[in-house]
């Protein structure tokens, strides 16, 4: 039994709910021996109704099944609530026997009453055991449908419109969304703008537009007038007001039109060349609407014969898909001539999906002219596909037999028939005695079956619940039986129990025990009755007790037992007490069940501390990898509390860092540190645990956290330094998110599960010297990102990524997203230092971002080892062979490369060679010159799912009301496709805001003790429970 801890405080972090695990035995078709496979999902989605209690994700071994193995899972919000609408649970070891091929991992499902759109979370995968591996699908979308109808809201389909004053109408497309559940309607108006109502539009005052039971749009269709004025384009908007059937306004609620004059001035013989631009800078088409015409002016004169360029690109439409998109193409317009379409087709697809945008550009005029004001021009494609609407007809059902009001006299077995229909399919009948569930049938006719006897005298009143496939339910009208059973004997009967055993579950509450008088019940009569603890504790498992009396009146049959059981936080097995029975009166006797055990299921999940046995050595925490990891930071050592969010001064973060001595450092508050100064780590045998703070967690502003010292250990927090100036101006060159450098020795250093952004050099940089040690580091699961371009640099433009400097050694990157700088991802590594760089994903690495080698200070030969990382293209990189050599590089130099995967932006292949090399020849080699042993590796299928779900401070609080703007922005870009190079925070959407809250850090009794004798310390053990519940 594992100690009893802390961490029931901790359920408001939430990541500690039972997985049931249901054990599916398959055949196991012949294979090699040796083969001990892959762990992976049956699928790559699976979809739930909201009140179908749980959803089941079927989790495979393939390709072998040797041997016991293990894998762990975990739940992850995407839209889902992970408070309210599913049961989450961190990383949990699942178990698999030798030859056992699947199991089921069950999660929770909370059925609400509250209308929504379908929601999705995530069960992942990671870190397989015993010599197995991830598989193909290592992550799984539950999609949960929501069984609550909803009216919907009321908007128009875009913003804006645009239309020839000569296309006779304009089609303003009116949606109701986010549900149509019951008729509603909606009123709306036209308003002028600079267009005049009476003579260029038809229009009108508030109307009523109705909409039908699931009816999701309308067009408004507004006639256009066309007269022979020369004019300036023209706009109205049409507004909408006052929803009904329960819906409201969504979030267009006013579309402005434009009407594009299409008269022209007899103009006089122009001398000028003029200039081109757009006619609108917005166009709309319907997605079946087949050509959209962008119309191309040249105004201010027409003199002479001229051309310009133009392009097509996507916003969020695909070129390849959506539209015909071309690159930069010449337009020729002759002497005086002043317009031309630009033509572009537009494909009619069959997906459901939002309007989609890309847009029209300029460049490069000739013949004198020059661009005007109007040089980007956004289409619309509104889409024209619904999505199907789902079964809300809930089934007919009604017990047939037997007829309300039976009196049933004799004991006997009734049979309960039932009929059920729906316009789909019935699925399953479900059958009640009252609350109670006595049996379920899935095929017709529906029946199931009731033991009464005189113990069930009374009233009993029998329903049915009969489902169909789409999850809705319903209920049949009770039917009446009435139980009345004369005693067949004047017998005094026995005491037992109703069975020999019971399973409550640890957070139960009580289990109720029932205990029964058979046989006879004649006569007053009483019984002793008492717990007792087998492997449960009596003093903390349940409420003992020990013999007690209870007393049966004359003609009483049962009485029930209820025991409260204690939900504590300890991860442990099952545990189980028994209840006796001794000391029957009044002429009973004792029968056939005296004593009954009851199993307390345990509802806590264990934090994950097994060691791998092949290490040889206590990793710094469970699953820590990499050069370093054998340190402990601050373990033993005095435990030392963050309580404000000062920058220096008693309680502050600067005093734990200076304190000497081994220690760790917890916090009791979060929010934002604004440093007035950089934070060096001088002193070493330190742990700061950033997964202590309350959510939202711990920011450090406006300058660097340094690291000058050995056996370190940095998890769960942000350091973002920005643009704020410093009176120290030569500080600004050297304004790191994280420095790990000095002149000092500097080893045993492990950074896990961090967010580094917006740095003014680089946003991490290691660097070293000649006469003093740095090894033995590593960089694990961190986001990477967004080094200031343009900013206070004193060289100017300065966005760099990830620098292993001069004779850094040993060094592990591992896991990390790394994005969005101009210059050194993936990382740069520098002479004299040897590193391994494994399952990185490198994205959008800038103009000139490649992962690079280099010599600039003769420090001498570099080594790498470089395994399945992913480097793909971003909107602002410019694709070429990502492992780049300058030429003043010691020859000698060796660089590994395996399994890494380069791609496009829209993730195909990109055909370009992984390496560019130095002139002085090939520094690539077949074996790694830097061993990464006892290191995992994903293959890159798995990469990119792996770290975005995993990347940065707090990943598990991303998608809920806790999570960081910034670092859900720099996810999102990766999934999108989207990002790009910034000079300032305010680019970047300004710096996120952080709550102050507070929260009491109780430690252990005996926090450097070791009560389980794992290695790791009682405090450790808690660190590593909060971690889970923030990753």
């Amino acid at each position: 039994m594992r100690r009893k801890s802390l961490l029931k405080n901790l359920s408001t972090m939430g990541g500690l709910i039972c997985v049931l695990l249901l054990v599916m035995q398959m055949a196991i078709p012949a294979r090699a021996a040796a083969a001990t496979g892959s762990f992976e999902f049956d699928a790559s989605s699976y979809s739930v109704d909201e009140g179908a209690g749980q959803a089941n994700v079927l989790l495979k071994r393939v390709g072998g099944a040797s041997g016991s193995a293990t894998v762990q899972v975990r739940t992850l919000s995407d839209t889902t609530d992970w408070k309210t609408d599913y049961e989450s649970f961190s990383w949990t070891t699942v178990s698999f026997a030798d030859g056992q091929t699947q199991k089921t991992v069950s999660v929770v499902i909370n059925d609400d009453a509250e209308q929504e759109s379908s929601e999705t979370l995530n069960v992942l995968l990671r870190k397989p055991s015993d010599g197995t591996t991830l598989g193909t699908v290592t992550s799984t979308a539950v999609t949960i449908v929501d069984n609550d109808s909803l009216p919907g809201s009321f908007e128009f389909a875009q913003a804006g419109y645009s239309v020839a004053e000569d296309g006779g109408t304009v089609d303003v497309l009116l949606k109701r969304v986010g549900g149509t559940s019951g008729a509603a309607t909606v009123g709306v108006r036209t308003m002028g703008v600079t267009a005049d109502y009476a003579t260029d539009y038809s229009s009108f005052s508030w109307t009523t537009v109705n909409f039908a039971d699931g009816e999701t749009q309308k067009p408004i269709s507004i006639a256009v007038t066309d007269d022979a004025a020369v004019e300036d384009n023209e706009t109205f908007t049409v507004l909408l007001q006052n929803p009904t059937g329960g819906t409201s306004l969504g979030s267009v609620t006013e579309a402005t039109v434009t009407i594009v004059d299409n008269d022209e001035a007899e103009a006089p013989v122009s001398t000028e060349p003029g200039s081109f631009e757009f006619a609108a800078a917005g166009y709309s088409v319907a997605e079946d609407g087949g050509t959209v015409d962008v119309l191309l002016k040249r105004v201010g004169g027409t003199s002479g014969a001229a051309t310009v360029e133009v392009r097509t690109l996507g916003v969020t439409a695909d070129y390849a898909t959506d539209y015909s998109s071309f690159s930069w193409t010449t337009v020729n317009f002759a002497d005086g001539e002043t317009q031309k379409p630009i033509s572009i087709a537009v494909t009619d697809d069959a997906a459901v999906e939002d309007n989609e945008t890309f847009t029209v550009l300029l460049q490069n005029p000739t013949g004198g002219t020059s661009l005007g004001s109007v040089t980007e021009s956004t289409v619309t494609i509104v889409d024209n596909d619904e999505a199907a609407v789902g079964d809300t007809t809930a089934p007919v059902a009604a017990i047939t037999t037997p007829l309300s009001g039976l009196e049933v006299t004799s004991a006997q077995t009734l049979t309960i028939v039932a009929e059920a229909s729906d316009n789909v399919a019935v699925s399953k009948v479900e059958f009640y005695d009252g609350s109670n569930l006595i049996g379920t049938d899935t095929t017709n006719t529906y029946s199931a079956s009731l033991d009464v006897s005189e113990t069930d005298n009374g009233t009993h009143n029998l329903t049915v619940v009969a489902y169909d496939e789409a999850g809705n339910q319903t209920t049949s009208s009770p039917v009446t039986v009435t139980v009345n059973i004369a005693s067949a004997s004047t017998e005094p009967g026995s005491f037992e129990f109703s069975a020999a055993a019971y399973s409550v579950d640890e957070d139960g509450g009580t289990v109720d025990v029932l205990l029964k008088r058979v046989g006879g019940t004649s006569g007053a009569a009483a019984v002793e009755v008492r717990t007792l603890g087998v492997t449960a504790d009596y003093a903390t498992d349940y409420s003992s007790f020990s013999w007690t009396v209870v007393n049966f009146a004359d003609g009483e049959s049962q009485k029930t037992i209820s025991i409260g059981i204690t939900d504590d936080a300890l991860a442990e097995n099952d545990e189980t007490f028994t209840v006796l029975m001794q000391n029957p009166t009044g002429g009973t006797t004792l029968g056939a069940v005296t004593e009954s055990t009851v199993t307390i299921v345990d509802n806590d999940i264990d934090s994950g501390t097994t060691v791998n046995p092949d290490l040889g050595y206590l990793p710094t925490f469970p699953g820590a990898e990499g050069y370093g990891t054998e340190t402990g930071g601050g373990r033993g050592g005095q435990i030392i509390k963050v309580t404000n969010l000062n920058d220096s001064g008693t309680g502050s973060l600067r005093a734990a860092i200076q304190a000497s001595g081994a220690r760790i450092v917890v916090f009791e508050v979060s929010g934002i540190i604004e440093l007035q100064s950089e934070l060096i780590i001088t002193n070493p045998y330190i742990t700061i645990a950033g997964q202590t703070a309350p959510a939202p967690g711990i920011m450090l502003k406006n300058r660097r956290l340094k690291v000058s010292a050995h056996d370190v250990v940095i998890q769960h927090i942000r350091v973002r330094p920005g643009d704020e100036r410093s009176y120290n101006t030569s500080e600004e060159g050297e304004r790191d998110c994280l420095g790990i450098v000095g002149h000092s020795d500097i080893y045993n250093v492990v950074v896990d599960h961090c967010s580094f952004q917006w740095a003014v050099d680089e946003v991490i940089g290691l660097w070293g010297y000649s006469n003093s040690r740095l090894d033995n580091i590593t960089i694990s699961n961190c986001i990477v990102s967004e080094g200031l371009d343009n900013s206070i640099h004193p060289e100017g433009a300065h966005s760099k990524g990830f620098l292993i400097g001069d004779y850094a050694k040993k060094v592990t990157v591992l896991r990390n997203l790394i994005s969005s700088s101009d210059d050194r991802n993936g990382p740069n590594a520098k002479g004299g230092t040897t590193s391994v760089v494994i399952n990185n994903y490198v994205y959008n690495a800038g103009r000139s971002g490649r992962m690079h080698y280099s010599d600039s200070y003769n420090a001498g030969t570099l080594f790498q080892s470089t395994v399945g990382n992913v480097f793909r293209d971003g909107p602002e990189y410019a694709t070429q062979a990502p492992l780049w050599w300058a030429d003043n590089t010691k020859s000698g130099s060796q660089v590994y490369a395996s399994d890494n995967l380069i791609q496009r932006l829209d993730e195909s292949v990109a055909s370009v060679p992984l390496m560019d090399p130095p002139s002085w020849g090939n520094p690539q080699v077949s074996t790694p010159p830097v061993p990464y042993d006892n290191v995992t590796i994903l293959p890159t299928s798995s990469v990119k799912s792996y770290v975005l779900q995993n990347c940065g401070a707090r990943p598990a609080e991303r998608g809920t009301s806790a999570g960081d703007s910034l670092d859900e922005r720099v996810i999102n870009d990766v999934w999108n496709g989207s990002g790009a190079m910034i000079d300032t925070p305010a680019q970047g959407g300004g710096w996120p805001t952080y709550a102050k809250n507070t929260r009491q850090f109780v430690a252990p009794a005996n926090p450097n003790g070791d009560d389980d004798g794992d290695g790791y310390t009682n405090i450790e053990e808690v660190l590593h429970q909060m971690a889970a519940a923030v990753e």
